[in-house]
């Protein structure tokens, strides 16, 4: 007695959970880092929310706003080193014409990333004079893997043949797919896009009470990337319930095994320029504005399908939207000393910003909130909270808890910052097409992130 099956059927809705040929290619993770929008200062700043508008001085202002380079005395050199943990899960439901409501499909993906350290060093030449500075750090991306492993979530039902099904009424054979690993994406990444800032801050009036001060820079970006994105579809072993014999034993996709390696190298420039109003004892307000940037890349690509290899080269212009910030920094009366930082940031990606594969991300408004107390002895407990869209035109936003402290080692003074962000938003239609003759279509992809990140940074003054 051999279980009937309909392998249109099957294969349909396995195309519609999402095991295809380009399934690994969408990581929705990686767009945190379009416009580096967890891009600190140092850790100060990063255990204050990101507000290094206002609070970021001397050489932690180079890649946050260069007017605050101004407050830089004698030579200042700095190093931050950042390290994430990163977990993704995603969900989304599929509809086809042969059944109607099919099942929820859910999938998760987690990654370790980290970037490498950032320095930057700031001289005040002599007392009256620009101050100088220069800034290297990873951003963008940085280095990852992840392997993500698609579960069947529905159960198929077979009937036997109507002769079978005549003599044994009611009887019908149930197979249960639930968990049953259908098939793997993973992605291996090396590289990114590297920024090297060269800047100058200025006091242009300073008085008992006021001072303003601007700054401006130009950023050089280069581009190195290493990228592999393999898909495998694995055997799915089917058994006749009855009498124990195998209908089925190999993957129920028509596709093959396929390898897809990347090398990308680029390079692209912009500029930053930023104003700093501060009041000796209460308020300072700040804005900085950082250009878009458009790189320009070259791109080889080798794919291996089964048996086939095919190599191609061509070129890719992605530009990063123009960013807008505003900072504000209170220092309200108060039994400790302390600091209230706010700050806005805004990237018209709409306008401003194009990154290829099929759409453009919407604008995004970023809201920063730092608080720090600093104790009797000298010792400050930082704390912050961000909020804000992610690039992909979501209904929902990310949120970010902060907190860090600092402590002296010598000469060095060491900032360290943790943070945990959590997201959960819909993304647009994963499919909209026909499959082996079925109107299939999903509706909007729902995507849970949650990040967990260490920043630490040690600065030196001479």
């Amino acid at each position: 007695m051999v279980m009937q099956m309909n392998p249109r059927n099957l294969t349909t809705l396995l195309v519609a959970f999402g095991i295809s040929p380009t399934a690994a290619s969408s990581i929705s993770f990686s767009e945190q880092e379009m416009g580096s929008p967890f891009e600190a200062a140092g850790a100060r700043e990063a255990a204050l929310g990101g507000t290094g508008m206002t609070l970021a001085k001397g050489v932690a202002a180079v890649t946050a706003n260069p007017a605050a380079l101004a407050a830089t005395e004698g030579l200042a050199i700095q190093v931050v080193g950042v390290l994430d943990t990163d977990d993704e899960r995603r969900s989304y439901t599929v509809h086809d014409s042969f059944s109607g409501y099919l099942a929820d499909n859910i999938y998760a993906l987690n990654a370790d990333r980290h970037t490498y350290p950032a320095v930057a060093a700031a001289w005040a030449i002599s007392t009256g004079w620009p101050v100088l500075a220069a800034s290297y750090r990873p951003a963008f991306v940085a280095d990852y893997s992840y392997r993500e492993q698609i579960l069947s979530p529905w159960r198929f039902r077979s009937f036997f043949p109507e002769d079978v099904r005549s003599e044994l009424p009611g009887q019908n054979v149930v197979a249960d797919y639930t968990d049953m690993p259908l098939g793997s994406n993973s992605v291996m990444q090396e590289g990114g896009v590297d920024r090297l800032t060269f800047a100058l801050g200025h006091k242009l009036i300073e008085n008992d009470r006021w001072t303003l001060s601007w700054g401006g820079g130009v950023d050089l970006y280069w581009t190195e990337i290493s990228r592999i994105v393999a898909t495998t579809y694995e055997p799915v072993t089917v058994v006749n319930q009855i009498d124990g014999e195998i209908v089925w034993d190999e993957p129920l996709l028509p596709y093959d095994d396929q390898r897809v390696t990347t090398e990308t190298d680029g390079s692209g420039t912009g500029f930053v320029a930023g104003v700093r109003l501060a009041h000796r004892e209460r308020v300072e307000l700040a804005y900085a504005f950082r250009s878009a940037i458009e790189l320009d890349n070259d791109v080889r690509a080798t794919m291996i399908v089964g048996d086939s290899t095919a190599i191609s080269e061509t070129t890719s212009a992605p530009r990063y939207a123009s960013r807008h910030s505003i900072g504000l920094l209170f220092h309200p009366v108060n039994v400790v000393r302390t600091n209230i930082a706010f700050q806005l940031d805004y990237e018209p990606w709409e306008s401003d910003g194009e990154l290829g594969g099929g759409g453009k991300p919407s604008d995004v408004t970023r809201y920063r909130l730092g608080v720090e107390h600093i104790l009797p002895g000298g010792t400050p407990f930082r704390f912050g909270f961000t909020y804000g869209a992610p690039y992909t035109g979501a209904d929902r936003n990310r949120v970010g808890f902060t907190a860090g402290t600092q402590m002296a080692a010598g000469p060095a003074k060491i900032d360290i910052a943790g943070a945990l962000g959590y997201a959960a938003y819909r993304t647009g239609d994963l499919f909209d097409d026909a499959l082996f003759g079925a109107e299939t279509r999903t509706e909007s992809d729902r995507i849970e992130e949650r990040v967990f990140r260490v920043t630490a940074a040690m600065m030196l003054d001479f």
